[in-house]
């Protein structure tokens, strides 16, 4: 196999991944959208959109860790997931 065959591939794999990262996040802000609450939407958005971890996500939002992690719960709580 020739190295541009090889580097043509790759690219393709790539842009494969890309569309399927693409439609996840797109998956992720349609069950965000169910949020009425801004402060949950911002939540979620910042953890599963942005990949904070959580305390990145809490000093953002300027509340504590463990406020954080019950609202990420109600959060939860509240978007209806069709998976599977």
């Amino acid at each position: 196999e020739r190295p541009m065959d090889k580097v043509l591939e790759i690219d393709e794999e790539i842009n494969r991944e890309i569309d399927e990262l693409q439609t996840v996040r797109q998956e992720i802000r349609s069950a965000l959208d169910q949020l009425e609450d801004e402060n949950l939407k911002l939540l979620m958005e910042y953890r599963y959109i942005d990949g904070m971890t959580w305390e990145q996500v809490a000093e953002k939002m300027d509340y504590s860790r463990q406020w954080v992690t019950s609202l990420h719960r109600t959060a939860l709580q509240k978007i209806k997931l069709t998976c599977c």
